[in-house]
């Protein structure tokens, strides 16, 4: 009898140490420590021609760190408004944080504040050049960072960034909603339904496109950020003869 009770107990702590978390407990522990982690290049096919530049600044009076990674496409009007964006959205960011700092009587957090520009993506044709960035910001004491993607599209025939309806045809309601489906269903999660095009932010690569969305946007933060790769093939009707 002593035995028997021996293995029920053991039985018993077995089965509760390997009790699995739930999907929600999953998703918030891996995305906020994915989110915590410094940007650094992922490997990825870097067209010939382009090189990675990485810009870093910390500041220690704030507990600040920053890193910035670049493509550098030998197109010096490109390449300056690349830089230039990033670097004025890592401005935004730092006027946020001082003015957090000044509200707190100068108090700065003991967890440090952080800025990060990673390249996710990276694509060159005959006439165009498309990057993804994923940015991630986080003030200390919050309790989480925040991450969007942003894109920039740039046809270097004419010089000039690429919109959403100069690469896409979508002029009428039937055509919304079939981009707005194709999208929800290649994310396929049940609770989330892609509505609209508004502020889309899209990026183009040699097979596929991908539409991505912001900590938030369309679903909660458990989500993270969310790409849903199309094939061009499957989009065909619905860009523009001139990228096709």
């Amino acid at each position: 009898m002593r035995i028997l009770s021996i293995i029920l107990v053991l039985f018993f702590f077995g089965c509760k140490k390997t009790q699995p978390k739930t999907g929600e407990q999953i998703s918030n522990s891996k995305s906020i420590e994915n989110k915590i982690k410094k940007a650094k290049p992922k490997e990825m096919e870097i067209p010939e021609g382009f090189s990675i530049d990485t810009i870093s600044f910390s500041d220690e009076s704030k507990r600040l760190e920053t890193e910035i990674i670049l493509p550098i496409s030998g197109i010096r009007e490109f390449d300056n408004s690349v830089k230039n964006e990033i670097l004025c959205r890592r401005s935004s960011f730092i006027n946020e944080l001082t003015k957090r700092i000044k509200d707190d009587n100068g108090g700065v957090s003991v967890i440090g504040s952080s800025f990060t520009a990673e390249l996710v993506s990276i694509f060159r044709s005959k006439n165009l050049i498309s990057y993804c960035f994923r940015i991630s910001d986080y003030v200390g004491g919050n309790v989480h960072p925040m991450d969007i993607y942003y894109s920039m599209n740039y046809n270097f025939k004419t010089n000039k960034h690429i919109s959403f309806n100069d690469y896409f045809n979508i002029r009428t309601k039937k055509d919304t909603l079939f981009l707005t489906q194709t999208i929800t269903k290649t994310i396929n999660e049940e609770t989330i339904l892609v509505e609209n095009l508004k502020n889309l932010d899209f990026n183009i690569e040699r097979d596929s496109i991908s539409f991505n969305y912001d900590d938030y946007e369309i679903a909660s933060y458990a989500f993270g950020l969310i790409r849903a790769k199309i094939s061009k093939q499957e989009l065909k009707s619905k860009i523009n003869d001139n990228y096709w």
